[in-house]
């Protein structure tokens, strides 16, 4: 590999690194919101219109169990 190769080679490799850390960060972010979201009443998340559905499958995506307020019973 010539010096130019192993460069790109580099920069490469840390382009993919950010792009890794900021899907984490995206994910942990989402992650937080959701896990602030299902800590209040049913009422509350009305006001968001999530389907029963959505909150099963983003406590499922997020792998938390919804707040025990929000009945996600079908």
């Amino acid at each position: 590999m010539s010096g130019t190769d192993e460069e790109l080679a580099l920069v490469a490799i840390i382009a993919e690194e950010e792009e890794f850390e900021a899907r984490r960060r995206w994910r942990r972010q989402c992650r937080a919101h959701l896990h602030a979201t299902l800590a209040f009443d049913q009422s509350w998340l009305d006001m968001f219109r999530f389907s029963r559905q959505q909150i099963k499958r983003m406590a499922r995506l997020f792998n938390i169990t919804p707040h025990e307020n929000y009945d996600i019973s079908p």
